[in-house]
């Protein structure tokens, strides 16, 4: 048989939150944004997959954004919440 690396670019979400017309978030996540969040060690072999919408509510608007090896079930979830006032925190779900 023939030995075939898969090679895996990392993705970039661009996260745009408009409030009444007005930019409150705008941002490019890409993978590194996570790593105080996810293992280390799954950090280097994984992906940023994708950034979900989630919800909206009087806390401000949620996404949920999956770092994970890619083509397997290992992943990590990651909710972030875009605050009123523009304040993005992450919270490992």
């Amino acid at each position: 048989g023939i030995e075939v690396e898969n090679m895996y670019l990392d993705n970039v979400a661009q996260l745009k939150v408009w409030r009444n017309g007005a930019m409150l978030y705008d941002k490019d996540l890409r993978k590194n944004e996570f790593e105080k969040i996810v293992p280390k060690e799954l950090m280097n072999t994984s992906i940023l997959r994708s950034v979900d919408f989630d919800r909206a509510d009087s806390a401000g608007v949620f996404f949920n954004a999956t770092v994970g090896i890619p083509d397997a079930t290992t992943a990590y979830i990651v909710e972030l919440r875009i605050s009123n006032n523009g304040k993005l925190t992450k919270m490992l779900k």
